[in-house]
């Protein structure tokens, strides 16, 4: 059986990598309630989206809601296709950047860690993420 043949559906995912004026990242523990990937360290996401949602606009309000801030979105990355279970997930990446380190959490997450890029290796990542940032981040 071919690998598409076990592609029950496509799912289409946001993921925005938040920096702040000193290039660290904003690395936010996902709520033990969390369907996907709960208690890993993640970062500002929505998913499951409709494929043809603005997805740039999608990360601005994501940003606002899950932090309590605004934020600037400095570039979006190439679009990340992976099969998980049974799903075919396609993520937009987008990095922003925030101008106050003040972050308040919505029940989303339970916790917040501003890191360095050489850092991420010590946090319990979804599959991609350490990838995602280190492309977005330009290395």
């Amino acid at each position: 059986m071919e690998k598409n043949e076990m592609v029950e559906n496509e799912m289409y995912a946001m993921a925005c990598v938040v920096v702040n004026k000193n290039s660290k990242i904003l690395l936010l523990k996902r709520s033990p309630e969390k369907k996907l990937f709960p208690n890993q360290w993640a970062v500002v996401g929505a998913a499951p989206l409709a494929k043809d949602e603005d997805m740039e606009s999608i990360a601005k309000r994501e940003v606002k809601d899950e932090l309590g801030l605004e934020g600037k979105i400095l570039k979006s990355g190439q679009e990340i296709s992976t099969l998980m279970g049974k799903s075919q997930w396609h993520v937009f990446p987008f990095l922003a950047q925030i101008e106050s380190n003040d972050i308040t959490l919505n029940d989303e997450h339970t916790e917040y860690k501003w890191v360095t890029k050489e850092a991420l290796k010590d946090y319990n990542l979804p599959p991609l993420m350490e990838e995602t940032i280190t492309k977005l981040l330009g290395e």
